[in-house]
């Protein structure tokens, strides 16, 4: 069972009808509403929280646990949610290839369990990454390897007047690990990485016919600085590809992807701090190589502006720093700025070290929808801030003052309507969901909830799905 409000910001003056009712629910005591309570009509403003084993929702108007929740999952990894009301959820399964779970947002009912690859391979497919398709026709599920061998990217018809939705219906073989993706503006076309491949750091896919996806383009692992030739004597070579954990050298481990509005592709290598500029359209695409000082850059979204490319870097770090920020400008390949994280804001107040947060990282990118705004999530071990910049101007980014969202570790997400930044935590079972207003910076309470959350979505009739990672979507 779960509560609401464990924090009311009471010595503040109330700006929103949110955090009334909020702070008026959590005096109330219980927050699960009867089950009679909500039809399969519109759906309110509703955020959708996946724990290790169940799916359940909380509305967002009031705080309420919404009736309904399922059961079956095997720590999840991500979600999306369809413009229609369908909550989309990969699932890995126990010692099984892994599923995409479709729920309906109205009644919180299981609709199907779709297979996330047509291989019969055990252990070696699991589910990961969700996009969508810039058309919204498919889901794209990238399937990680957990046995060194095994990895594939799925499509999934979405389409609301197909005979097969939700059915798998193309799949194309990757490298291996864990994978990324970002997507064409102009054309069927997806660029994916392979985080741990020691012969292709990423590959470009055409998926115009979906029963014959077909591979377009690769980039070797020499193009990013490193080779297959172990160290003759021995001793530790960081360009040298060990994905066999042997401690001779390291994988290049590409992290994520977005696509500007010139239709440049750029794709962040995490052991170099690199990016790999893909002139993604090309009848033979090409790839440049950005270079940047700094290291394990892994994150990376566009500005609203389609123009300007957000990097983040977990090193350097140290002292009051927690990494760096990197912009780049899709026009020019340029490098525009690099800004030192100070993890409670601008300047150095106070020295991390030997503290809870000395190995404090930034974890991810949030925009908010105007482009005024960007969130950085702060994770990996745990952290207690939320970064706050002002991004008006996209090429010099300015850091404010931090936002305390309570101890944990976990994604963020913004609502439909870009009003809230949902801040999800969690640590040793314990979760809640910390909610901000997103454009003014301001902390408007929390919900507790039943378990420690993975991932979450939001939805609404009326606002819609909440922006999902990929090529334009912020």
């Amino acid at each position: 069972m779960a509560s609401l409000l464990i924090r009311c910001d009471t010595d503040e003056v109330v700006r929103s009808l949110v955090v009334l009712a909020l702070c008026l629910a959590a005096a109330c005591g219980d927050n699960i509403r009867g089950e009679g309570d909500e039809d399969a009509g519109p759906v309110a403003h509703s955020v959708f929280v996946a724990n290790q084993d169940a799916l359940v929702s909380y509305d967002l108007g009031t705080g309420w646990l919404r009736p309904g929740r399922v059961e079956g999952l095997h720590y999840p990894n991500n979600m999306v949610a369809l413009a229609d009301g369908h909550i989309l959820l990969s699932n890995p399964e126990e010692n099984d290839a892994g599923e995409v779970v479709v729920v309906q947002a109205s009644t919180m009912a299981e609709v199907t369990r779709t297979p996330s690859t047509m291989e019969e391979s055990g252990c070696s497919y699991h589910p990961n990454q969700l996009y969508l398709t810039p058309d919204r026709r498919f889901a794209l599920v990238l399937n990680d390897s957990c046995e060194g061998e095994g990895s594939s990217a799925g499509f999934i018809d979405v389409r609301s007047d197909s005979s097969s939705r939700f059915a798998l219906v193309g799949e194309v073989p990757l490298g291996l690990y864990w994978h990324n993706a970002a997507f064409s503006r102009t054309q069927e076309r997806v660029v994916i990485t392979n985080g741990g491949d020691c012969n292709e750091v990423l590959a470009i896919y055409d998926y115009g016919d979906i029963d014959h996806i077909r591979k377009v383009a690769a980039l070797p692992i020499e193009a990013v600085g490193f080779h297959n030739d172990p160290p003759a004597d021995g001793t530790y070579d960081p360009t040298y590809c060990d994905n066999d954990g042997e401690g001779l050298g390291q994988i290049p481990g590409p992290g994520e992807c977005a696509t500007a509005s010139n239709g440049r592709a750029y794709c962040t290598i995490g052991a170099t701090g690199d990016v790999v500029s893909i002139d993604l359209d090309a009848d033979d695409p090409s790839f440049d190589l950005v270079r940047i000082r700094g290291r394990w850059g892994l994150q990376m979204r566009l500005h609203p502006d389609g123009r300007h490319l957000y990097a983040l870097h977990s090193y350097p770090y140290g002292g009051c720093t927690i990494g760096q920020l990197v912009v780049i400008d899709s026009q020019s390949d340029a490098v525009v700025a690099q800004l030192p994280l100070g993890y409670y804001g601008p300047g150095c107040t106070e020295d991390l070290t030997g503290t809870l947060f000395e190995d404090a990282q930034p974890t991810g990118l949030t925009f908010t929808l105007d482009g005024q705004t960007l969130y950085v999530n702060v994770g990996a071990l745990v952290g207690d801030q939320e970064l706050v910049l002002d991004v008006r101007d996209p090429a010099a980014p300015v850091q404010l003052g931090s936002l305390d969202v309570g101890l944990g570790r976990g994604p963020d997400v913004l609502s439909g309507d870009g009003r809230f930044l949902v801040h999800v935590e969690g640590v040793e079972e314990v979760g809640t969901l910390t909610l901000i207003d997103a454009p003014a910076h301001e902390l408007l309470g929390v919900i507790r909830t039943e378990e420690e959350p993975r991932v979450a979505v939001t939805f609404g009739t009326e606002e819609g799905p909440s922006p999902q990672d990929g090529p334009f979507d912020p």
